[in-house]
């Protein structure tokens, strides 16, 4: 029961599916007329133009395209490019359906140049699509490829699945219609993979059955079986009782190829019934000639004789050609077997003359499409030599400008070396100066530390020997003019004088050992409270004489990593100048606070504090600053210069908060220090010894 033509699903019903229209909320075209009135053009006229073309593109195309224009205008006026574009479709899709071939051509090539300046790739593919369906009905299939192959490529691009899906089929359509099944199968099995994998019932259902449609024609039946109820399993989901029927029809027709006459009445009776009801006359004809057929090939002549006629009627009503030849080839024939031989040759004719009129036009198309072929491959050659061409030229602009690239860049290679040379020079100079600068300093920084130095030695250091000289000179001449009261005090005196000037040679022996960079640095983890108390100690005596109480308040818990020599004489001298400017029955407190990775002490007393003009200069060796203490103490300035020095070796950092005295607020000066700290690990001996 093969027939010569086996039924595609239309493309334009493709191109109306998979473009969807913009839908407004509005539900009717009376609804829709009454929003229009006279208001200005804006997003919503043109949605309100737009939905009347939807309403009337199934009705009256002459309403719709009368529609589609104004939304033109609107989209214009909008400057909306996008817009714009989907109603030049619009138009080109109406065009096609009132066969304005060439209108529809001109809206499709304007819609595909709006949207190229957009530059949105799924628009494109759209557009292209859209000009290979009408090159596709104007019988110019290689044209029609192209445009199609094209269209895939930006739907790849856009990554949209279902259009890619609409190009594949398309694009096996045109090799179905050039017979080539092979490439048509590989695009048609390509869309429905995308399609399953989107689950899009109404794509499954039109790519399945155009599956099946091509192993039907390479007469495997069983498999093309298999894609007809696939295709029939998705109209059932959708409910679709034209695709219902439609895919009924193939089931049968392909079981009457089987040759099981039985399940094929069964399956075509069925589809028969949906479409009388639905009154689709095309496939009324088309299901009432299958069935006839089997009546004929199980040689119940009368039966079949009843639903050919039927088909036959039908395809003359419809004025269809193609069903008109079937049908009376298929009454001939019943005829002939019943020896109503008038009738037969009366239908004989009939088939006859709808053949040669079928072959011509199929000659004609086959003619059509050869000289459409022949003159695609000349264009695609004339194309191709001025392809060359045009290649040649960019050829020889392009080395034109790589020798003038090549030149700049040499220019610029010169150009940039000697701004090296230049830069390098510079550097070399900034450096050179830089290093003059640091010596300069450094220079400066000898000299002060040379007269410093000098300074002790020339006043510091003398006065106490004076003041020793001096007491033992009155001991040993006038010893018996005092009294013993007043020969202690004496003694007294000179016992401070002494272990003043002790701790003056001290710190000068010591200043002058670093100086050199002589005192080598060991590094440890020191426990905070054991160092501070180890430094203070020697220091406990002159705080008894003034009645100062010293209270060291650090978390036993509280570690360091310092070197222990050089703390011990920070904190010593620190702790030695607090009590030197504290006032008799004061206190010196020292407590630590980690923050972060760094522990501050701060070292408190309750003395005279400083003013700013003596903080500022406190640890410069260039201004040394030096003031007698609460009891007539005196001082050099040294010790806080070398604990500044000491700190920074250990990675730290000093500075003094003071209030003195005469101003509001709480009296005396804070000493405090930033040192790191070194994590408690086993493996880390962190005992302090003296």
């Amino acid at each position: 029961m093969r027939v010569n033509k086996l039924h595609i699903y239309p493309i334009i019903v493709w191109l109306i599916l998979i473009f969807p229209v913009e839908l407004s909320a509005f539900v009717n075209i009376d609804s829709l007329k009454q929003k229009i009135n006279t208001r200005k053009a804006d997003t919503n006229l043109y949605k309100i133009y737009f939905s009347l073309t939807d309403e009337y593109m199934n009705t009256e195309l002459d309403s719709a395209l009368y529609y589609s224009q104004l939304s033109q205008e609107v989209a214009r006026q909008l400057n909306d490019i996008k817009k714009l574009g989907k109603a030049m479709t619009n138009s080109g899709i109406i065009y096609i359906m009132m066969n304005n071939s060439d209108k529809a051509f001109e809206c499709f090539s304007e819609s595909l140049k709006l949207y190229k300046s957009i530059g949105d790739p799924e628009l494109i593919g759209e557009s292209l699509n859209n000009l290979g369906i009408y090159y596709n009905q104007m019988s110019q299939l290689p044209a029609s490829l192209e445009h199609y192959l094209e269209a895939l490529n930006h739907f790849e691009l856009s990554g949209n699945i279902r259009k890619q899906a609409l190009a594949c089929n398309n694009i096996g359509i045109i090799f179905y219609d050039q017979k080539e099944y092979n490439n048509a199968l590989h695009y048609y099995q390509k869309a429905l993979n995308m399609l399953i994998g989107i689950d899009n019932d109404e794509g499954i259902a039109i790519a399945s059955n155009n599956v099946g449609n091509v192993y039907f024609q390479n007469n495997s039946y069983d498999t093309a079986l298999l894609f007809y109820n696939q295709s029939y399993n998705s109209e059932i989901k959708r409910k679709s009782p034209y695709g219902i029927a439609h895919e009924l029809n193939k089931i049968g027709e392909v079981y009457f190829e089987l040759k099981n006459y039985q399940v094929a009445l069964d399956t075509l009776s069925k589809s028969l019934k949906i479409r009388r009801e639905i009154n689709i006359e095309p496939g009324i004809s088309e299901t009432s000639l299958a069935i006839g057929k089997i009546y004929l090939a199980l040689n119940e002549l009368e039966v079949a004789e009843r639903y050919c006629l039927e088909a036959y009627n039908l395809a003359v009503k419809i004025n269809s050609e193609f069903w008109i030849n079937a049908a009376s080839g298929s009454l001939a024939c019943i005829y002939e077997k019943m020896q109503k031989y008038h009738d037969a040759l009366m239908f004989h004719k009939i088939f006859k003359s709808t053949s040669d009129s079928l072959v011509k036009a199929q000659n004609i198309k086959e003619s059509t499409q050869i000289e459409m072929k022949y003159e695609f491959k000349q264009q695609q050659l004339a194309d191709s030599l001025i392809h060359k061409a045009a290649i040649s030229r960019q050829r020889k602009i392009l080395i034109i400008c790589l020798i003038i690239i090549g030149l700049v860049i040499l220019l610029s290679v010169f150009i940039y070396n000697q701004y090296r040379v230049k830069k390098k020079m510079t550097i070399l100079l900034e450096q050179k100066n830089k290093l003059i600068s640091e010596h300069e300093e450094q220079l400066k920084e000898a000299i002060a530390t040379k007269d410093k130095f000098f300074s002790i030695i020339a006043h510091d250091l003398i006065s106490p020997f004076n003041s020793i000289l001096g007491f033992t000179q009155i001991l040993f001449n006038e010893y018996d003019e005092y009294n013993e009261d007043e020969r202690k005090k004496i003694i007294g005196n000179l016992a401070v004088t002494s272990e003043n000037t002790l701790s003056l040679l001290q710190n000068l022996l010591t200043w002058s050992r670093s100086q050199q960079g002589k005192i080598k640095l060991t590094k440890a983890s020191l426990n905070l409270h054991e160092l501070v108390d180890k430094s203070l100690s020697g220091y406990l005596g002159a705080a008894n004489l003034k009645n100062i109480r010293v209270s060291n308040t650090i978390d036993v818990g509280f570690y360091v990593f310092a070197d222990l020599d050089t703390m011990r004489t920070v904190f010593g001298n620190i702790i030695s100048n607090g009590i030197k400017f504290t006032h008799f029955g004061g206190t010196i407190t020292i407590n630590a606070v980690l923050i972060n990775d760094m522990v501050e002490i701060s070292i408190r007393d309750t003395g005279v504090g400083m003013e700013k003009s003596i903080m500022d200069n406190l640890f410069k060796v260039d201004r040394f600053i030096s003031t007698i203490g609460t009891e007539n103490e005196q001082g050099t300035g040294l010790g806080l210069i070398i604990c500044e020095e000491f700190v920074k070796k250990n990675n730290g950092k000093i500075w003094v908060e003071s209030v003195p005295e005469g101003v509001s607020g709480e009296k005396g000066s804070i000493f405090k220090i930033c040192l790191p700290v070194n994590p408690v690990d086993s493996n880390i001996d962190t005992s302090f010894s003296a």
